[in-house]
């Protein structure tokens, strides 16, 4: 199932999005933050792909639709994550199973 978005909502939305005090990042990874910022922000601004692509160097015609995605979940409050979802190794996904691997050891205490 493709999502849609609501554009004209979101360019009033996205004013009242967490944002994140870049001075905190390291600067390799201000660099990565601006650049998917700069993505989200055009994709909602109703740029082309191509433009996207060519302007933040992102990989893939999907990314930044996978980047807004990111912005649109939802804190334990119900409020959008917004640009911090943005910023390197934040894991957005909180709702996840671990597999039960079956243990390579056996462990047999007796007394």
């Amino acid at each position: 199932m493709k999502a849609t978005f609501n554009l004209p909502l979101l360019r009033e939305e996205r004013k009242y999005w967490k944002t994140v005090e870049q001075s905190c990042l390291s600067e390799e990874h201000q660099i990565k933050y601006m650049k998917r910022k700069k993505a989200v922000d055009m994709y909602i601004d109703g740029f082309s792909t191509l433009q996207i692509i060519s302007t933040t160097n992102l990989k893939g015609k999907s990314e930044a639709k996978r980047l807004l995605l990111k912005c649109l979940t939802t804190d334990e409050y119900g409020s959008y994550l917004g640009y911090t979802a943005l910023i390197p190794y934040m894991h957005t996904k909180t709702n996840y199973e671990r597999k039960n691997l079956p243990s390579l050891f056996t462990t047999n205490i007796s007394n």
